[in-house]
């Protein structure tokens, strides 16, 4: 979850700049296109190592929201209640693992 909280906010600066779908013109050839492609490759591989269960259309729709500064579809609340929901969740499957061993 720690690593999750320092990774987001770079990929939402790093997605800044994503204006669609890429992938349709060919692999990535600039060194901006590699490094974006890179970036979002260790951190989707990062989300999937943790087994995050994440819902990519939204994702996407987040952080581009953030992004272009518009009005969030959450309220702060929802937001913070979705994360802690994460916490349980990493907390609950850190315990029920240190029961079985």
């Amino acid at each position: 979850m720690k690593k999750f909280m320092l990774i987001l906010p770079f990929t939402l600066f790093v997605a800044s700049s994503w204006p669609g779908p890429a992938w349709a013109e060919g692999p990535p050839s600039s060194a901006t296109e590699k490094l974006g492609y890179a970036i979002g490759y260790q951190v989707g591989s990062d989300f999937h190592r943790d087994a995050l269960p994440l819902d990519i259309d939204r994702l996407l729709e987040g952080l581009r929201s953030a992004l272009e500064d518009t009005t969030p579809r959450l309220s702060a609340e929802e937001m913070r209640a979705a994360l802690e929901w994460l916490q349980e969740q990493n907390a609950a499957a850190q315990k029920s693992g240190a029961d079985a061993s």
